[in-house]
């Protein structure tokens, strides 16, 4: 089924807007009557529709609005201050540490959780990651606990295997990203029927920009504020070598206890010819 004012992606004439919207709303709630959880689908198809009317009504890019981050929002590493482990104990017990944990193997010819593929010495990307923290909590007797990000391709199967971290006294804790349904290219619909609602191909995790809004749903965010943990590093599961850096964990404690603004920290390096695929570090300016 086509509609014949669906023209090409950026529909500017507001009926038509308000028209494609109420078609998928309405799609939406036949969807939901058929889902065993429909509490949890409301929340996660109210953060798709968001996304979906920013998607019908988003106008083309002005790149000339596209520049290289100026020069004095960037600190070089070197200029960072040395560790002070005298003042370990206070930063540490801030943080909490995010590995994204969505993604299934498929590109190494694998249908699991990336995570739990074979990496070194017997050993896949979880076990490194949980050695990496325990190691850290055991040098400065922290207790920085491990949170993980899973979708609903890797959920279930993560669960099953956390067992055997039952004797580590670094803790672990999970959470699900959104599952949001595959619309169709034609008629800018959802492709997911009452047929084929357990088809895991209708649907899709809505990538890592969803880590806000899951991680607020999820009820961990206001948990570990509670117990004063407010600085988070985030990683994906696969990246062995991003790792809490202290100096960068440092220089942003000790800009928040000054009221700094300083609310985010990126860490990137220089690319490489390997990294033809990374996207370019650039600031877009409204």
């Amino acid at each position: 089924m086509k509609f014949p004012y669906i023209k090409n992606y950026y529909l500017n004439n507001s009926d038509d807007l308000r028209k494609q919207k109420s078609f998928c709303e309405n799609e939406l709630n036949n969807i939901l009557e058929k889902l065993p959880e429909k509490d949890k689908f409301q929340k996660y198809f109210a953060g798709f529709v968001n996304l979906y009317s920013n998607f019908l009504s988003t106008t083309p890019l002005i790149w000339e609005n596209v520049n290289s981050l100026p020069s004095e929002r960037m600190k070089h590493y070197d200029s960072l201050a040395d560790f002070s482990e005298t003042l370990s104990e206070n930063i540490l017990k801030r943080l909490v540490v995010i590995k994204l944990n969505g993604g299934l193997g498929t590109t190494m010819g694998c249908s699991y959780p990336k995570s739990l593929i074979t990496v070194r010495d017997g050993m896949n990307f979880l076990d490194i990651s949980m050695l990496q923290l325990n190691t850290l909590n055991k040098k400065f007797n922290s207790s920085i606990p491990l949170v993980l990000m899973n979708s609903f391709s890797t959920h279930s199967e993560t669960l099953r295997t956390l067992h055997k971290y039952s004797n580590c006294e670094t803790k672990i804790y999970t959470f699900m990203q959104s599952q949001y349904p595959r619309i169709s290219g034609d008629t800018l619909l959802p492709i997911c029927t009452s047929e084929t609602i357990k088809d895991n191909t209708c649907w899709y995790p809505p990538g890592h920009g969803n880590f806000y809004e899951a991680f607020y749903e999820s009820g961990l965010m206001k948990k570990f504020i509670d117990q004063g943990r407010d600085i988070a590093f985030i990683s994906n599961i696969d990246n062995l070598g991003a790792t809490v850096d202290l100096k960068i964990l440092q220089m942003m404690s000790q800009d928040t206890n000054n009221n700094s603004e300083i609310q985010f920290v990126m860490e990137v390096t220089n690319k490489t010819k390997a990294d033809v695929k990374v996207n370019l570090f650039s600031c877009f300016f409204v």
